[in-house]
This record gives structure tokens, C-alpha cells and sequence, in this order.
């Protein structure tokens, strides 16, 4: 058997690298693909494995090298969760994970969302999440975490897409789904905050936080903002979408155009599905609305049941029934605490100057939630009963033992950041009410839809494939959406939407897998 053969078997593209790669694996490979097993069970894959799986000491094994020889992903996490952007995996689920002892994800992440482009390919995305459910699964079985899970909810494309998803044992997947014009409401209107900051001495970005000097009502209401991704697009100029900044303090209807055609983020679980196809043998299907207020207790239990985790606890019941997504982006908010900053309400007080040598000398302190995993991972980090907090379902959390160490060497410091901590959680609390005004209502979004008739039919063209699994299998969620289900009346009358020229010089396709 020569090496083009093998790679004809398996879809391996012809390089010099790849070419060594099964030269250093040509005396596993060959009895492999004239076995029995390999062609009753594996040689009708289309990415079938070059070396048999099950022999395969995952530990030991290059990611580089797994890639090209189409090995799986190691299949040591708990569960598969997929969906789209906007239905709770990035702020709800993470915490309600976290109190049932499921404290650590794996991650595919698309381009914006990666370290650099090479992270962002299929091939970059495999390599990292093979080294990460490595070392997901050491801590593990050392007793740090319980349970881990892998998370699908960006959509990688690129030439060897169908190969990645190949890869991913999905037999074991929570889908979790929701009515497309609240999803479209959910993004259009999220809050971001600075996630780093650059300091005066430092060539690196470090995490954002506030010092005791800043004041907390005044200083972290400028570092919110919305991106309005679509104000630059001019999807249709004649129609009033015009041009305008794609950052600012207010959320920006027009920019649902942008996210109606971001299939890396939103409504691609009709293509992920058929990429996850071949894997698939138990679906857990859930809607957003299951986890949201009295539901979402008896819904992770059910949960815990289905996929082996621990069952929440009764005396959490309070945390199941909270809005997370108020505080999503507003925490975590790091404090660095020093010696030489005075407390901001002081009067008549010199602030010093923030460089790399204030924040290496001092202490940090995070303010966080309650939904935050390292209270369960480290929870001896967890210093809340130090603190007056305004809500309970705040927590604070110090960044190390050394740290804690200085902290009980400086009662000064200690009674200021108790101050400090005490109005920063009430500042958080009112930011996230004032943010709260400025979210969309679905009515809002169906309203945009009704102004624009172009983008209407883009949404239905869209929606055929991003509905495809419930479409097919669950036709009566679908009919119980009802801001989708007032869509479908707003688009009854319009004529399929004709792509043989574009939109206006964008192209758009639904891929066809």
C-alpha cells in the first residue's frame, strides 16, 4: 500500500509534512487498513481513522499528528452541548453548570474569537481542544474538577469543516434552542465590556479592573458599550440603513442585519447538525425558556439525571430562579487593591499613576457571582463572609493564598477595600438595571423586519437551514414560538428571495453539506 493510497483513504491532502507524518506511523497503519475491524466498521467513514482509535494512548499523542491521521477528538468529556449564540451557553448555562459541579468547558471558537487565525481554522481548533480535553481530563482524575464539557456554539468554517466535526463525538448532546426573534433581540442588544487594559511600563494587555481610587459610579458606566456591527454594512441603502459608529453606548436596532448573516455565531444549528449527524445517537432537547425563573431548577435535575452530574442542591434553588444574564458583562470585575491608592470618596487624595509596577504589587480581588466556577474549583479563594455585598448573589473571590497572606498583614488596606467592595457590587447593580432600559423587546426586532422587506426574506431563506432538526423532529416547538410565528405572518405574502446577484454586493449563501 503506497502513501498515496493512504491518503486517498483517508482524505489526507499530499504535503511534505503530512507525507512524514505516515511515514512515522506507515507499520501501525497498513495492518490497520487490511483489518477486518477497520473495514467492517470504520472503512465507510469518510474521514475514516489511519491507526485504530481504541489501541491509542491519547496522552502521549501529538494533536498535529491525531489531525492527519483523522484520530478523534479524545472523547473524555461528560457531554456535547451545541447551539447558537444568544440561547444561554454563554451566560446562564456556564453557571447553573458550575452549582452542579460541571466547572470547566472545551470550546471551538471561530475568528474573532480566537488567539490568531491559525486557533480559528479547523485544523487549529482541533489541535487546541485535543490539548485542552488533555488537561481537562488530568484534572479530573486528580480530583480538581468533577465533571467538563465541550461546547459548540460557534460555527468553524473553512475547507476542512466537515473533517473537524467528524472528529467530535457528539453521541452524548444537550441542544438547546430558542424563538429566533429573541435570539436576533438577545444579540442586537448585548453589552460588552473592556476585557483588557494597557498600562503604562507593560508591552502586554492585562485584564481590566478598577483601583480604589476609581470612583465605581462614575468611572465603570464609560467602559460599557454595544457593537453595531451592521451601521457600516449599507445592506440596503435605499432602505434607510444607513452608516454610523460600530461602537457606542447605545445598542443599535439595524445591527439584527449583521447578525441575521453571522452563521459563525447565530443560526447555523441546522448545518451543525448535519455536520454532527454521523455521531449523533441521544439529543437532549431544551429551550432557553426551560431555564428561566421556576423551571430551571427541576431542569438541571433532569439534566443531572441524563448526563451523570451532581443534582442541584435544594439550598441553591434561590441561585436556579435569578437573572444571570443581568450581570453577564459586568462581571467579573477585578479590584487591584495597594497600599498607596487612597479610597476614592476621600477627599483632597493624589491618585497615583497606573503603570505595570501598581498593578504587580497589588493584591487582587475579584467581585464576582455566585455562578462563578472557581468557587467550586478553589473554594478556599472565597473570601464573601469579609464583605458587605449588596446582593447575595454576588461573591468575592481572592486571586491566591499569597495574596490572602498580605491581605491579613494590612488591616488598613483591608477596612478600604471592604468600603470599596461594598459600592462597587451597588454600582454593578445599578449599571445593570441602567443597561436593562436599553435592551430591545421582540417587538422591536419584528418592527425592523416590517420596515425592511429585503431582510425578511433573508431571514426566511436563512431559517430553512437554521430549523432543519426541528423542522424534522420537533415541528411543535417550532409552532410554539410565538414572536417567530408573528415573523412567518409579517412574511407570508413575499416572494423567495432570488441570490443570483447577491444582496447588494455581499454575498450570501446557506452552506450545503
Amino acid at each position: 500500500m503506497t502513501i498515496e493510497q493512504i491518503c486517498q483513504i483517508g482524505k489526507v491532502k499530499i504535503s511534505d509534512e503530512n507525507i512524514a507524518i505516515i511515514n512515522h506511523y506507515i507499520d501501525y497503519i497498513i495492518p490497520w487498513l487490511s483489518s477486518d475491524e477497520f473495514k467492517t466498521n470504520y472503512a465507510k467513514k469518510e474521514f475514516p481513522p489511519l491507526i485504530n482509535p481504541a489501541k491509542l494512548d491519547y496522552e502521549g499523542s501529538d494533536p498535529a499528528h491525531a489531525w492527519v491521521l483523522n484520530l478523534p477528538l479524545p472523547a473524555f468529556y461528560d457531554f456535547l452541548v451545541f447551539g447558537s449564540h444568544a440561547v444561554g451557553l454563554h451566560g446562564a448555562m456556564i453557571g447553573f453548570f458550575a452549582l452542579c459541579g460541571v466547572t470547566r468547558k472545551v470550546m471551538a471558537l471561530r475568528g474573532g474569537a480566537a488567539a490568531n487565525s491559525a486557533d480559528a481554522s479547523s485544523q487549529g481548533n482541533y489541535e487546541r481542544m485535543f490539548k485542552e480535553i488533555l488537561i481537562a481530563n488530568q484534572l479530573k482524575q486528580a480530583g480538581y474538577i468533577k465533571h467538563f464539557y465541550l461546547q459548540l456554539s460557534d460555527l468553524v468554517l473553512d475547507d476542512d469543516t466537515k473533517k473537524f466535526y467528524s472528529l467530535i463525538d457528539a453521541s452524548n448532546a444537550l441542544h438547546i434552542v430558542r424563538d429566533p426573534i429573541s435570539v436576533l433581540k438577545g444579540v442586537a442588544a448585548c453589552p460588552h465590556r473592556a476585557e483588557l487594559m494597557k498600562v503604562e511600563g507593560s508591552e502586554d494587555l492585562l485584564p481590566f479592573g478598577m483601583f480604589l481610587h476609581q470612583d465605581p459610579f462614575a468611572h465603570f458606566s464609560k467602559h460599557i458599550f454595544y457593537m453595531n456591527h451592521g451601521l457600516t454594512m449599507n445592506t440596503d441603502r435605499q432602505s434607510g440603513v444607513g452608516e454610523g459608529k460600530e461602537m457606542d453606548f447605545l445598542p443599535d436596532i439595524n445591527s439584527v442585519e449583521w447578525w441575521l448573516l453571522n452563521y459563525e455565531q447565530t443560526f447555523h444549528d441546522g448545518i451543525m447538525y448535519q455536520l454532527l449527524a454521523p455521531s449523533l445517537k441521544n439529543i437532549k432537547l431544551k429551550q432557553t425558556t426551560d431555564f428561566v425563573g421556576d423551571k430551571c431548577f427541576e431542569t438541571m435535575c433532569e439534566l443531572a439525571d441524563y448526563f451523570g452530574f451532581e443534582r442541584p442542591k435544594q439550598s441553591d434553588r434561590w441561585l436556579f430562579e435569578q437573572r444571570v444574564s443581568d450581570l453577564k458583562h459586568l462581571t467579573p470585575m477585578i479590584l487591584y487593591a495597594n497600599e498607596c491608592c487612597p479610597l476614592y470618596s476621600e477627599q483632597n487624595s493624589k491618585a497615583p499613576e497606573i503603570n505595570k509596577e501598581l498593578v504587580e504589587n497589588s493584591i487582587k480581588i475579584t467581585l464576582t457571582t455566585r455562578f462563578d466556577g472557581t468557587l467550586y474549583i478553589l473554594p478556599e479563594l472565597d473570601i464573601s463572609s469579609l464583605f458587605e455585598l449588596a446582593d447575595p448573589v454576588f461573591a468575592v473571590i481572592i486571586e491566591s493564598q499569597a495574596d490572602a497572606l498580605k491581605l491579613l498583614k494590612s488591616p488598613g488596606l483591608l477596612a478600604k477595600i471592604k468600603i470599596y467592595i461594598k459600592d462597587l457590587s451597588q454600582a454593578l447593580l445599578k449599571q445593570a438595571k441602567i443597561e436593562n432600559t436599553k435592551k430591545f423587546k421582540e417587538n422591536d426586532v419584528l418592527a425592523w423586519f416590517e420596515k425592511y422587506p429585503k431582510m425578511r426574506q433573508v431571514m426566511s431563506f436563512i431559517m430553512k437551514q437554521h430549523l432543519l432538526l426541528l423542522r424534522t423532529h420537533k415541528p411543535e416547538i417550532i409552532e410554539g414560538y410565538k414572536y417567530y410565528q408573528e415573523f412567518l405572518k409579517l412574511s407570508k405574502d413575499d416572494e423567495p428571495l432570488d441570490l443570483s446577484s447577491g444582496l447588494n454586493g455581499k454575498s450570501i449563501s446557506v452552506t450545503n453539506f
